[in-house]
């Protein structure tokens, strides 16, 4: 059996690493930290303007990978919410979070992780168009030969 390729081990990897992230924090016998408790009013005030404009980058990042993803390219505005909407959606979100560990859970994540998916959404289409552009192109690379020694 060959081995599997580096890129298809890294992509098992990361899909592992996020499903241990979204597991939840109410099994039995766990340690009651800060990220296994519900909400407090002082936390729900404190996260509702930054998850609102997470929720409003994401959507955005939503509407991006669609018209990225679709076959004609053509740009569409389907998931993105103004601040109205994504405050709603946030209260909604932060209520359920008040009443249930993994919604808190959830939200935590969501604010905690938004670096990193604003970073990825920089990342994600250079290297999609760099696929692509090879893939247009093909790869030319040319290395020296390597000079054999005389015996």
């Amino acid at each position: 059996m060959t081995e599997p390729k580096p890129a298809v081990k890294a992509a098992v990897k990361a899909a592992k690493v996020v499903k241990d992230a979204l597991k939840s924090k109410d099994e039995p016998g766990q340690k009651r930290g800060p990220q296994s408790r519900v909400l407090s009013e002082a936390e729900m005030d404190e996260m509702r303007p930054e998850l609102t404009a997470v929720l409003m980058d994401y959507s955005v990042y939503l509407d991006q990978a669609i018209c990225g993803t679709s076959r004609t390219k053509m740009p569409c505005e389907i998931w993105s919410m103004d601040q109205e909407e994504a405050a709603v959606l946030a209260d909604v979100m932060l209520l359920q979070a008040r009443k249930s560990v993994k919604a808190a859970h959830r939200v935590r994540q969501l604010v905690d992780s938004a670096r990193y998916v604003r970073a990825a959404a920089i990342v994600a289409p250079r290297a999609i168009n760099t696929i692509k552009y090879y893939a247009d192109n093909g790869i030319g690379l040319t290395l020296p030969t390597a000079r054999r020694k005389r015996v």
